[in-house]
C-alpha cells in the first residue's frame, strides 16, 4: 500500500498522546490519571471549607492544589504541552508531509530529508484510535498514520497487514 503526502494534524498528534497515556504501563501514571479529577474536586471542597472559616492561607493552598490536580486529570496540561510541541519550529519536520509504503516487509517512510525502513519486527505494538494508527517503536516513541486520507478499503487492508505481521495489536475491527 502506497500513501502519498501523509500529513499529521494537531488533532492526530493529540490523539496519539492520549493513546500513549491510556496505554502507559506505569501503574503510578495510570492511577494518577484516574484519581486526579476526584482529588481535585475534594481539594476544592476543602478550600471552600477553609474559606468559609476565614482561613485564607489554607484555602489558597488547597485551591491551588485542587486546580492543579484538575488540570492534570482533565488532560488540559496534556493538550497545552502537545500544542506547544506541535507548534515548535524544530519539530516542524516531524509533522511535514511524507510518503509511506506499507508492505509485507514493514513500513518505508520517505520525507524531503531522507528515507527509512522499519521491519514489522521493529514494532513493539500497534494500536488504533478513532483518528490514527500508532506504531510503537519504543514505549514512548511511535510512528503515526492518520486515518483522514484513507479509504475504508485501505483501512481494512492495513488492519489485515498489521494482524499478519505484528503480534501485539489493539485494532478497532
Amino acid at each position: 500500500m502506497e500513501l502519498s503526502h501523509v500529513t499529521i494534524a494537531f488533532a492526530d498528534y493529540l490523539d496519539y498522546n492520549k493513546y500513549l497515556l491510556r496505554h502507559n504501563t506505569n501503574w503510578l501514571v495510570r492511577l494518577s490519571e484516574r484519581v486526579s479529577p476526584y482529588l481535585g474536586v475534594l481539594l476544592l471542597l476543602f478550600a471552600g471549607l477553609f474559606l468559609w472559616n476565614r482561613r485564607y492561607q489554607e484555602a489558597a493552598l488547597y485551591a491551588g492544589l485542587g486546580i492543579a490536580s484538575l488540570l492534570v486529570g482533565l488532560h488540559l496540561v496534556l493538550k497545552w504541552t502537545a500544542k506547544h510541541e506541535f507548534k515548535r519550529p524544530k519539530n516542524a519536520e516531524m509533522f511535514a508531509p511524507r510518503d509511506m509504503v506499507l508492505d509485507a516487509t514493514g513500513i518505508t517512510l520517505t520525507t524531503p530529508h531522507g528515507q527509512s525502513h522499519t521491519d514489522w519486527a521493529g514494532y513493539l505494538k500497534v494500536g488504533e484510535t478513532q483518528r490514527v494508527f500508532v506504531f510503537l517503536v519504543a514505549h514512548r516513541l511511535a510512528q503515526i498514520l492518520p486515518k483522514a486520507g484513507l479509504t475504508p478499503d485501505q483501512i481494512a487492508q492495513l488492519r489485515n497487514l498489521i494482524d499478519a505481521n505484528v503480534a501485539d495489536t489493539t485494532l478497532m475491527k
